[in-house]
């Protein structure tokens, strides 16, 4: 038998180092695997409590968008019966536009309070002379 110098060396350092190498790679790999289970979950969960906070907060800007178009037409609507029973030179009309301005106001406002102070400042825009408080 042949004896090689290869023969008498206990270990390759190409091999040991290769080795090495491989371990480590699989030690990362598992403590990837590792934080992925403790963080994977709570990330999903937070993205679960993000995407509900959104969709509450898409709903409650359609719902006040939704009032805030009600009132402004509300408001156009009773300026509109306003302006018409101060233009009109008939006191019936002018009464009868301005009650209907009180009457809208009164039965859209959401506060009472609201619509009264409404309510009396229409009051007060009819025209000089007439006898109703």
């Amino acid at each position: 038998m042949s004896s090689s110098s290869d023969d008498n060396k206990p270990f390759d350092p190409f091999e040991l180092t290769a080795a090495i190498l491989l371990g480590i790679g699989a030690i990362g790999a598992s403590l990837a695997g590792h934080q992925e289970g403790l963080w994977g979950g709570q990330s999903v969960e937070g993205y679960g409590e993000a995407s509900a906070m959104t969709t509450k907060a898409s709903s409650t800007f359609s719902d006040e968008l939704t009032i805030y178009m009600q009132d402004t037409q509300m408001d156009v609507r009773a300026k509109e019966l306003i302006w018409e029973g101060l233009e009109s030179e008939d006191t019936a009309v002018q009464d009868g536009q301005l009650d209907a301005a009180v009457a809208d106001f009164r039965a859209r406002v959401r506060t009472p309070a609201v619509a009264a102070g409404e309510a009396q400042s229409i009051l007060g825009r009819r025209r000089v002379g007439n006898a109703d408080p």
